[in-house]
């Protein structure tokens, strides 16, 4: 069930938008509540809580100032349309005054197994097969529950990390329970230079830039987005990523589903999260992201390891 503390904001595409479902009135009377609405920037909600700007585009930054103040005083949870989010003059404004973080962590808490293993299909190998390297600094609830199933599902796992103590108890856990041996490192020249799968949860970018890596690695840089420096670096840099799901199943409207980011809409109807929710709602990994967009699926079968 949506949280009705959630709204989605997107900007006009028609006028009809404007104008209260199942209301015939001629079309001049529609351009007269839409000028209306743009001169004294009049916001629609509509009934799937969808907040519809009565503009087509935003380039005054005194308007912009004055819609985000309008959405802020809604004391409400925003989710803004993807097209919304490639405005770059209302997204530096709406980040100076929105503190907390825009996009919430928790689905990919939960799919970090599925990327891990959609990432394995890609490069045609199977999870259980690999190795998988993991930069950590903090052992937090999260961050244990993706180690300890990445331990049990793969071949073997190291942890590299600059507080190595933390990880004393989590390493005995894993020995004593499952008999799982796990390498936990800092060496900056050795720890992830043979390295093939790695999995950032919290290194951010200038942690990560400081150790050497295997030149054709694949990273996955979802939880903490971090772009690698290194000239010699030709691997793969997973940024984010992209998910389908049954929307009619979770009562979500196809406008939605298709206007704004599907991970933002699917949380802001599920949350909190379980694994039966995920199954489910028949979510799936559609696409992983790098720094120039989608990375093609090609990519992957070309890629080899040195």
């Amino acid at each position: 069930m949506r949280k009705i503390s959630t709204i989605y904001v997107k900007e006009l595409e028609d006028i009809d938008e404007l104008i209260d479902d199942k209301k015939i009135m001629p079309l001049w009377i529609k351009k007269i509540i839409y000028l209306v609405r743009k001169i004294f920037c009049l916001i629609k909600i509509d009934k799937n809580n969808i907040c519809i700007l009565p503009y087509k585009e935003l380039k005054n930054k005194y308007l912009i100032e004055i819609i985000i103040d309008k959405l802020l005083r809604k004391n409400k949870t925003i989710i803004l349309s993807k097209k919304l989010k490639t405005n770059k003059l209302f997204m530096e404004k709406f980040k100076s005054v929105k503190k907390e973080k825009i996009e919430s962590k928790e689905l990919c808490n939960h799919l970090m197994i599925n990327i891990l293993n959609y990432v394995c299909t890609l490069l045609n190998l199977e999870l259980c097969t690999q190795d998988v390297t993991i930069l950590v600094k903090n052992l937090t609830l999260d961050n244990k529950k993706i180690i300890m199933n990445i331990a049990n599902l793969s071949k073997r796992i190291s942890i590299v990390t600059n507080n190595i103590t933390n990880f004393g108890q989590l390493e005995k856990e894993l020995n004593e329970k499952y008999g799982i041996a796990i390498l936990i490192s800092n060496n900056r020249k050795k720890s992830i230079l043979k390295s093939r799968i790695i999995l950032n949860l919290d290194f951010n970018e200038k942690d990560i830039n400081k150790y050497n890596m295997n030149p054709k690695a694949v990273i996955i840089n979802i939880k903490e987005k971090a772009n690698i420096y290194a000239k010699y670096f030709e691997g793969i840099n997973i940024l984010n990523y992209e998910i389908s799901f049954d929307y009619y199943k979770i009562n979500c409207p196809y406008q939605l589903y298709e206007k704004f980011d599907r991970k933002e809409v699917y949380e802001s109807f599920l949350a909190p999260l379980n694994n039966k929710k995920i199954v489910e709602s028949n979510l799936n990994i559609i696409n992983l992201i790098g720094k120039n967009g989608i990375i093609q699926k090609q990519e992957f079968t070309k890629h080899k390891f040195n």
